[in-house]
């Protein structure tokens, strides 16, 4: 097992000072925590489905992980796909039994939540993706999965507009579900 090449991206220690400023510490730690595990749960379960990581990138919101082309197959894809959510999970459930309901148990059950959203880049999207091509040819597979994520991804846009607007939250989800349909949308071929 060779040891995969780590990459931080520069916008990371900028993302954690701002949010470090904005929020405190306390809670940095936690989604930091949090995040942590979570994408621990994807490396493991890499490792024990036999496979291997190329690189490991820090990015302000997780990471992303380059497998090594090997054969790891499609149910095994699913699975990975879920591990980083179900740590999540599973952490909430240890928080909230031993009664420590803080901001590490909040953030999880949050990372969680939000990683299940079949929208591409999101967990639940490479588990859509994974499922579909167990039955179905790539190309097809594809067409489905970015149909999926484009209708998620403006439905919960138009969500955050309307929170926006009148509810008075602030910009930072209509922002981001902004960038994750424009990343959708030039990905389209």
């Amino acid at each position: 097992m060779k040891f995969p090449k780590i990459k931080i991206s520069l916008s990371v220690p900028i993302c954690m000072l701002a949010f470090g400023l904005i929020y405190g510490t306390t809670y940095l730690t936690a989604v930091f925590s949090a995040t942590l595990l979570h994408e621990l749960g994807h490396v493991a379960a890499i490792y024990m489905s036999k496979g291997s990581i190329s690189e490991f990138e820090l990015i302000p919101f997780g990471a992303v992980i380059r497998k090594e082309s090997t054969s790891i197959s499609y149910k095994n894809d699913l699975v990975i796909s879920f591990a980083g959510p179900f740590l999540n999970i599973v952490s909430f459930g240890v928080c909230a039994a031993i009664g420590r309901l803080g901001y590490f148990a909040a953030a999880s059950l949050i990372l969680a939540t939000l990683n299940l959203i079949p929208a591409e880049p999101l967990d639940g999207y490479s588990a859509l993706k994974a499922l579909t091509l167990i039955f179905l040819q790539p190309e097809k597979a594809q067409r489905i999965c970015t149909c999926v994520s484009l209708s998620v991804l403006c439905v919960l846009w138009i969500g955050a507009v309307y929170l926006t607007v009148y509810a008075g939250l602030n910009v930072y989800l209509l922002i981001m579900l902004s960038a994750l349909i424009f990343g959708a949308v030039t990905r389209i071929k």
